[in-house]
């Protein structure tokens, strides 16, 4: 019995989303990507201006928020993507954000947190918009 629904060859245990939620997901994902790009860019400015409020703004809890929802936003979605399109730039982008973001939270020293932070969302989210070029 063949049912229209069912997910294409290859997919797994996952379901396929549509065209219009797979388009959410990757401007999801560049969303939270950015954001926690501009997080960790602004958080140490604000540990400087605004010591008792900017605790909460950067602390670890929500550091680890944006990251573990990025990734898995990421995953899902290009892996998604690259089941259609086959072009893998766009999971050697979601692999190296992924590396960024580990290095980042092994480095220890803040200047090479941040950096590495950053790079890691800037990464993730131009894996995104690749991602959503060749699904179009």
């Amino acid at each position: 019995m063949n049912h229209p629904t069912s997910p294409s060859p290859g997919a797994g245990f996952l379901l396929e989303p549509s065209a219009t939620l797979h388009e959410k997901l990757d401007r999801a994902g560049a969303t939270a990507s950015f954001l926690c790009a501009i997080h960790c860019l602004v958080a140490p400015l604000l540990a400087a201006t605004a010591a008792a409020g900017a605790l909460v703004f950067f602390h670890r809890e929500i550091e680890s928020l944006f990251i573990g929802t990025s990734l898995l936003l990421g995953a899902w979605s290009l892996g998604w993507g690259y089941l259609q399109h086959r072009k893998t730039q766009v999971l050697a982008l979601y692999f190296l954000a992924a590396a960024a973001f580990a290095t980042a939270l092994l480095a220890g020293a803040a200047h090479f947190e941040i950096v590495f932070m950053v790079a890691g969302g800037l990464l993730l989210a131009s894996g995104h918009l690749l991602n959503r070029r060749y699904l179009a």
